[in-house]
């Protein structure tokens, strides 16, 4: 019957986007939920458009999910933000169990035997589940979704899942993490840094609309700071190397902006041509100590030298 229903969303024409939340949700109590999901995020990415790109049009597929288009597909980019979101809730609980796991591992050696057999396949789980969601938000950070109401649906998305990200670090096992550190790192952190600035440069100038949509923000940048400081931490107590997967960091409250500092740079340009040209005017004008109508003054004589020469006059006389 799911798949029966997802065939027909897939091939309808008319606007059946309703049901898309019902069947994620279904696929998802059987673990199904990725192919449809991806395909829809495909769809959707198509139809609003990326953020890196200028173009996607001629990548879309009118075959499947003819009824997505750029007026419906921000409707179905918030319902993808919330089934995600719904999975991170998921994946809170796999750690809230894990956390009261390990502080059940005092007990007799039959017992703990079977607790880290749970806590190994539970991390495997938690492991699994926060690389898909990394996939799934990185793709959703990439589309070009209405500042507001989508871009607090992914932010809000991304600031839950880095929450997520940093207890994993603490509480799962070293070697299960490098999976989710291929994808949760570099990726997902340029795809964020391309939402911000999207953001910010979309946002209307008025002020009550400029905090209202960018509130989110300053949250997100420190939850992406505390999961890449657990990396650091977890890194150096156990002596790995993974700063091939660590993202430098970004000082947003200094970033130079590239059209406004070309823009600095011509004006300064321009204004000291203008000052180089102001000065030769000057230099020609003035007049210089070789010119020809240049005349030296002759000096006088002083009184003791016309005295001095008097008494000269009267003794020769």
């Amino acid at each position: 019957m799911i798949l029966q229903l997802e065939d027909f969303v897939r091939r309808c024409k008319i606007d059946c986007l309703s049901l898309a939340p019902a069947l994620l949700a279904a696929n998802c109590r059987l673990n199904q939920d990725a192919q449809f999901l991806d395909d829809l995020l495909m769809k959707v990415l198509n139809a609003l458009g990326r953020i890196d790109e200028e173009d996607t049009s001629a990548d879309d597929d009118t075959t499947t999910f003819p009824s997505i288009d750029a007026r419906t597909g921000h409707a179905v980019f918030q319902h993808l933000c919330t089934h995600a979101a719904g999975c991170l809730k998921h994946c809170g609980h796999l750690l809230a169990r894990t956390r009261d796991l390990q502080a059940a591992g005092c007990v007799p050696p039959p017992a703990t035997l079977q607790i880290d057999r749970e806590i190994q396949a539970t991390n495997k789980a938690i492991v699994t589940q926060l690389t898909q969601i990394s996939v799934w938000a990185a793709r959703l950070s990439s589309a070009r979704c209405s500042v507001g109401a989508g871009s607090d649906k992914v932010l809000s998305l991304c600031i839950n899942l880095y929450t997520h990200l940093t207890t994993a670090v603490k509480r799962c096992h070293t070697a299960r993490l490098e999976p989710l550190l291929k994808v949760s790192c570099k990726k997902l952190s340029s795809c964020i840094d391309n939402t911000i600035s999207y953001v910010e440069s979309s946002v209307q100038p008025s002020p009550s609309r400029v905090l209202r949509d960018t509130k989110l923000i300053p949250r997100l940048v420190l939850r992406a700071e505390q999961y890449q400081h657990a990396l650091h931490e977890h890194a150096h107590k156990h002596k790995l190397n993974w700063s091939h997967y660590l993202s430098l960091g970004t000082a947003r409250d200094f970033r130079i902006k590239a059209p406004a500092l070309q823009e600095a740079l011509a004006r300064d340009a321009d204004d000291s041509r203008e000052n180089n040209d102001e000065g030769r005017c000057l230099e020609l004008e003035e007049p210089g100590i070789n010119d020809a109508e240049t005349t030296l003054p002759t000096p006088e004589a002083s009184d003791e030298e016309n005295d001095d020469h008097a008494r000269k006059k009267r003794r020769v006389s």
